[in-house]
Formats: structure tokens, C-alpha cells, sequence
């Protein structure tokens, strides 16, 4: 009676820890999908909380001065600035 060895695998390839990316204006949009518009800066860390945006978003939008925003133009704007890119941290 022979025994059958299992047939050998391929090692699996190790795979480098993949960087995590900066907040983009697309992920902060679709954190603010329920928002009701005008909002301000506490209205719009709530409605990303539940949907569960990364924490990073949802520290992003804790850094907004606490005004009314009428929109996620403007949101993304007062974040990133006119050209998308995200203002360095003080």
C-alpha cells in the first residue's frame, strides 16, 4: 500500500507592506455622500464616521476650521487647496 505525498507548492511570494495612501478629494466625496448641505466642520466628521471612512479622512476633516461649508467643493477646496493637493500639516 503506497501513500501518496501531497504534490509540492510554489512558495508563496513575499509581498511588501503596501504604503498607505494620502487622503484624496475622491475619498473625502464619498465620506460626505449623506451629508446635508450647508454643514459644518462636527456635521461632516459624524457622516463620515458611520460610513466608515478611514481614519485618516475622518482626521482630515477634523483639522477644518468650524464653519459652514455648502458643499464638498468646498470642503475639498478649504483641504487641499485649488490644485487637489493636500496642505502640509503645521
Amino acid at each position: 500500500m503506497s501513500t501518496a505525498l501531497p504534490a509540492p507548492t510554489a512558495p508563496t511570494p513575499l509581498r511588501r507592506p503596501v504604503a498607505p495612501q494620502p487622503p484624496t478629494r475622491e475619498a473625502v466625496c464619498r465620506a460626505l455622500v449623506d451629508v446635508t448641505w450647508p454643514a459644518r466642520k462636527a456635521d461632516l466628521v459624524r457622516a463620515a464616521t458611520p460610513r466608515r471612512a478611514r481614519t485618516d479622512i475622518v482626521r482630515l476633516l477634523e483639522t477644518l476650521p468650524d464653519a459652514p461649508y455648502l458643499g464638498p467643493n468646498q470642503v475639498c477646496r478649504t483641504l487641499f487647496g485649488p490644485h487637489g493637493h493636500t496642505q502640509p500639516s503645521p
